[in-house]
């Protein structure tokens, strides 16, 4: 029995019928997500376990033929029946945060082990803002039941920590590769030329990136997400740490949010290359649709909507009021340790406070076209002679 009428639940913001992932993992929280701090909740009670009702719930009405098929024991079911229903529940529960009591998930659980056993990651939250540390991930079990499960924890938690994962440079890669087409780098040399998705950094000659951004936005499709496993590192110093940009534009000012809404920004590679590319300075997640700040120190460089004057004090505003600790988490790595995270939504900096060498292996899944929260408000650029008072004010290169 239904709390509310299942017409009621669907989001009124989502296409009931329309799909988030394939096929769907199990998630265990032991707390709430960070996006579920800020995302309104569903009252909805499931108290029943009538498999068609649940379905219904999900939006996906289309089938009830093959969310009645779950609920049976028929052996001669076709097993890829079974795994569809069963793993559409899951999705279901999951999408409209219906999976509140462990009676329910029990169930879900064991309708996908009689066919098609869902591999089950347990996800920790490690500080207020973002950053959870998973548990159960086998790297040589990452199929799209896993992958589902990853992709819906770094929305809810923007970074996430496997500790002593340990992979090698092909698994590294198979799970980058699990969350989206891989990309390669511009500027920095593969491990190995045979695994070119699979970058090296090391400290002893790759400088350290010791200021706060997110990857490669010079790009006109800047990375979506970016795997990072530390190979050796010292017992202490070198840790990392990431920003929430969705809690950094949502504490500022009504008028400040509202005003970003109009502007778009410049971003390029520092003279590293010829590379050049301009994006909304708030940009909308394509699977929460929640508004994150887009801008960073290291490769934002200009509002082209503003005055040079007036955009580099607005940036300098942004880049100061962003870097505060409150929006931030830390990692003490280990050797084996893997990190993943949003670079949409995030941005990271070493913390350079030791000499000694750290070793790392790193994948990017490729990037997708950054969409604006308000496509519709973002203005024209400004155009204004250049004299010398127009390049006075502010630091960096006369820009116009």
């Amino acid at each position: 029995m239904l709390a509310r009428k299942a017409a009621d639940v669907v989001p009124a913001t989502q296409d009931p019928t329309s799909p988030v992932n394939p096929i769907a993992g199990s998630v265990r929280e032991n707390s709430r997500s960070h996006a579920a701090r800020t995302a309104p909740r569903s009252d909805v009670s499931i108290q029943g376990e009538d498999a068609p009702a649940l379905a219904v719930v999900a939006g996906i009405a289309a089938s009830p033929d093959v969310a009645t098929h779950a609920t049976t024991n028929d052996t001669n079911l076709d097993p890829r029946t079974i795994r569809l229903s069963s793993s559409l529940l899951i999705r279901a529960l999951k999408r409209f945060r219906l999976v509140e009591s462990f009676g329910l998930r029990c169930r879900v659980n064991r309708l996908t082990a009689w066919r098609c056993p869902v591999a089950e990651i347990e996800v920790e939250p490690i500080a207020g803002l973002l950053g959870a540390v998973v548990k159960g991930l086998d790297p040589s079990r990452v199929d799209a039941g896993v992958a589902a499960s990853l992709s819906q924890a770094l929305s809810d938690h923007h970074v996430l920590f496997v500790p002593g994962l340990d992979p090698t440079l092909v698994g590294l890669r198979d799970l980058g590769a699990a969350l989206g087409e891989l990309d390669t780098h511009p500027f920095l040399s593969p491990v190995d030329p045979a695994i070119p998705e699979v970058i090296a950094l090391d400290s002893s000659d790759t400088p350290k990136a010791d200021v706060w951004h997110t990857d490669a936005t010079f790009k006109q499709h800047p990375p979506v997400a970016a795997l990072l496993h530390m190979v050796d590192c010292p017992p202490f110093g070198g840790d990392t740490m990431w920003i929430n940009c969705h809690a950094v534009y949502e504490s500022l000012s009504p008028a400040m949010q509202d005003f970003l809404l109009s502007l778009s920004c410049i971003h390029d590679d520092g003279g590293q290359g010829s590379h050049t590319a301009e994006h909304p300075v708030v940009r909308r997640h394509p699977q929460t649709g929640h508004a994150a700040l887009y801008v960073h120190k290291q490769f934002s460089r200009r509002i082209p909507q503003l005055s040079r004057p007036e955009s580099q004090a607005l940036l300098t505003f942004l880049f100061r009021w962003q870097e505060q600790v409150k929006f931030s988490c830390r990692w003490r790595w280990s050797p084996g340790d893997v990190a993943l995270w949003d670079e949409r939504v995030t941005l990271h900096a070493v913390v350079d406070d030791t000499d000694d060498r750290r070793v790392l292996r790193r994948a990017t899944v490729i990037g997708d076209d950054p969409a604006a929260f308000a496509p519709e408000r973002v203005g024209d650029h400004y155009v204004t002679s250049k004299t010398a008072s127009s390049g006075f004010y502010g630091t960096g290169r006369y820009e116009f």
